[in-house]
């Protein structure tokens, strides 16, 4: 397999740096593109990627129909190989588990060990369509069996480290059609993406433990899982009283069981949903309207400040087929189809770091493309195109600037604090460094913030991480009597965790606070009090410093 570089158009206003094999060109995305290609052309492939490695699996080849080809990328020594899978696939679930991927093909799952580049089969009990989700080495496999026969109460469980099968229990009423993962709790979602959706069920993949609740708007849906958040955003409804697109975006905190509700700049069905720390991207979509069907607008929400801002791709992308890639601080956007408009011929890069957007070039447009991320690169492979070629080029991105990105989630306790790290970004958060603990008015770490306390962490927090540090308390007695929010910090800009939320409201009183329990109160890297039931508190009175919450107005329903 070999690279190429440069291929047809240099993308514009670009600084080309000299490589051995030719050109590479960095733009002002702050990402090195390089093209290789595929073993054959092929779209609706299945990719997934784990331990700095990525895999492109099946597919349909234009001339051979389904192919069993699988291309294997390792980020590490910048080497590609092949094998095959052994039950050739188009497009299906698949997920990754510690160092093996693993592929459902409906009679069982496909597991490739990236290790020792091995395939081993494991049969299931019964057939299933998926979905798949994998958290802590186990993977979770829903849905009907391929007969059609529900299955709704129960799933398959397959732990990747024994090699084990067991079966589960959810008591659903509807087979989960879509599954996020939320920390190590799976959200199930009852209903077909395209039919108006309300049921959902969360379930602790530790405890065992469930919880049901419903969408309060009808429709159907894109979601997303961020610190301890769902957001469910636009949609198209077939309500007779409000038929058509939506800009409506429920918020459920898990911590609370309250909604919460915000509005899109632009009713539609979302064309991609991206997470970058604690920020959500919503991009593209179709909008239903004869004038303008697809849209360009992409919406950002960060979820610590609870701000949105809007801004517009370079070009419209209708949903289906629209990809995305998150890479440490920024989310690549590609593929999708633009309607009765060419192929983009470009990618767009959202830098959470610094809220700016930029485009990258894309060696040959087209759509249906696959698309992963392994080390600092980001990939896109194969799919329709009217070029030749397009469908076995591969566009690897490499970040110059790789960072790490932290979110989590904060849990109070008796004279301290536990704060859930984790890192989603491309490169480690080094050792050592100080977590700090803030009690601050606004939401940041600015003028008028009050360390309350810190911890010295001497390990790093590699990619893909996470970590749960105690700080103890220690609240100045000059602090002034109010209400503070808390926020934990590692003092990198950008990388703040938020605040906590309470099961239950409680009016502030001295009385009412003294009642409470300190570890009764969970901070989470959830959405700020304008758009959730209650806002973290850390309330100081004249006799002592208590852990408290207050209520927050219940927003109105769009």
């Amino acid at each position: 397999m070999r690279l190429h570089h440069n291929l047809e158009t240099p993308p514009r206003a670009e600084l080309a740096l000299e490589c051995l094999e030719g050109r590479v060109y960095m733009d002002a995305s702050g990402l090195i593109h390089t093209v290789a290609s595929l073993s054959t052309p092929r779209s609706r492939i299945s990719a997934v990627a784990a331990g700095g490695q990525a895999v492109f699996a099946g597919g349909i080849d234009p001339a051979a129909g389904v192919d069993p080809a699988v291309d294997v990328y390792d980020s590490s020594t910048d080497q590609w190989s092949t094998t095959a899978l052994p039950h050739p696939a188009i497009g299906g679930d698949n997920v990754s588990a510690g160092s093996k991927l693993v592929f459902l093909y409906g009679a069982g799952l496909e597991v490739y060990d990236t290790n020792a580049g091995t395939w081993a089969d494991v049969q299931l009990p019964e057939p299933r369509e998926g979905p798949v989700a994998a958290i802590d080495g186990k993977v979770y496999v829903f849905g009907p069996t391929t007969t059609g026969t529900p299955t709704a109460a129960t799933f398959d469980v397959y732990d990747t480290q024994t090699g084990q099968l067991s079966k589960g229990e959810v008591g659903a009423a509807d087979d989960p059609k879509q599954v996020v993962t939320l920390g190590r709790s799976l959200v199930l979602i009852g209903a077909a993406f395209g039919d108006d959706t309300t049921s959902v069920t969360l379930y602790d993949t530790r405890t065992g433990g469930i919880a049901r609740t419903h969408v309060p708007h009808l429709r159907s849906f894109q979601v997303a899982g961020v610190g301890t958040s769902l957001v469910f955003a636009g949609g198209y409804s077939t309500d007779s009283h409000v038929e058509g697109p939506s800009s409506v975006v429920d918020i459920y905190n898990t911590v609370t069981g309250g909604w919460s509700y915000a509005r899109l700049s632009q009713p539609r069905l979302v064309g991609a949903i991206a997470t970058v720390g604690s920020a959500v991207v919503f991009a593209g979509g179709n909008t239903g309207v004869a004038d303008e069907p697809i849209s360009g607008v992409a919406d950002v929400f960060d979820t610590v400040s609870g701000r949105w801002t809007a801004a517009h791709l370079s070009h419209p992308v209708s949903f289906g087929y629209f990809r995305v890639v998150t890479l440490g601080t920024k989310a690549v956007f590609g593929g999708g189809d633009q309607g009765s408009e060419p192929l983009a011929s470009v990618v767009d890069v959202y830098d959470a770091r610094t809220g700016k957007w930029s485009t990258a070039p894309l060696a040959a447009p087209r759509d249906s493309i696959a698309a992963t991320a392994a080390g600092t690169k980001a990939l896109f492979a194969g799919g329709h195109g009217d070029g030749a070629g397009s469908g076995s080029a591969v566009d690897l991105y490499t970040d110059t600037a790789p960072a790490p990105a932290l979110s989590g989630f904060v849990g109070s306790g008796k004279n301290k604090v536990s704060v859930q790290l984790g890192n989603s970004g491309d490169a480690e958060l080094p050792g050592s460094y100080i977590l700090s603990l803030y009690a601050t008015r606004a939401l940041n770490v600015g003028r008028g913030a009050v360390r309350i306390g810190k911890i010295r962490v001497e390990h790093p927090l590699r990619p893909g991480e996470s970590i749960r540090l105690i700080i103890p308390v220690n609240t100045p007695t000059t602090l002034p009597a109010g209400t503070y929010h808390l926020l934990a910090s590692t003092g990198t800009a950008g990388n703040h965790l938020a605040f906590a939320s309470h099961r239950k409201a409680v009016t502030v009183t001295p009385s009412a606070l003294r009642k409470l329990t300190p570890r009764n109160l969970l901070v989470h890297a959830g959405t700020s009090a304008p758009s959730t039931l209650f806002a973290t508190a850390l309330i100081r009175d004249d006799t002592r410093d208590v852990l408290g919450v207050r209520g927050a107005d219940y927003p109105d329903q769009p």
